[in-house]
């Protein structure tokens, strides 16, 4: 049987193909969408990991040298003391040979059951 040149539409092997570039299309949309998610979620958390370790360098700037001591604690995102926040800081006061002391303040956090993170400040006093 001769196909009619006037006949207009698609045939099922033309929709078919189509299904499958769209498909495959839509696929590539959404990994990007679960990566730019997931990337969001890292900077707001570098974001808050860095102003809260910065946060705690400033703090012990403040206390006489001979006073400081290392710790470490708990916060939340806006640096209170917290049993359920995502981050821990610690910091470390160790005496120089050259009479100065250097202080460390580490603040670290989990996210999405990755290996956890953490970020590292320094001061010499």
């Amino acid at each position: 049987m001769a196909r009619n040149v006037d006949e207009a539409g698609f045939s099922l092997i033309e929709l078919m193909v189509a299904m499958v570039v769209l498909t495959i299309g839509s696929l590539g949309i959404t990994k990007l969408l679960t990566t730019s998610f997931w990337a969001t979620s890292f900077a707001r958390r570098a974001t808050e990991a860095t102003v809260l370790g910065g946060d705690k360098l400033e703090a012990l700037r403040t206390i006489p040298v001979a006073s400081l001591t290392s710790g470490q604690e708990r916060v939340n995102e806006q640096g209170a003391p917290s049993a359920e926040g995502h981050y821990v800081r610690r910091w470390t006061v160790t005496p120089q040979v050259d009479g100065t002391t250097q202080v460390t303040v580490v603040v670290s956090w989990s996210q999405d059951g990755a290996e956890p993170r953490a970020f590292s400040f320094r001061t010499i006093r």
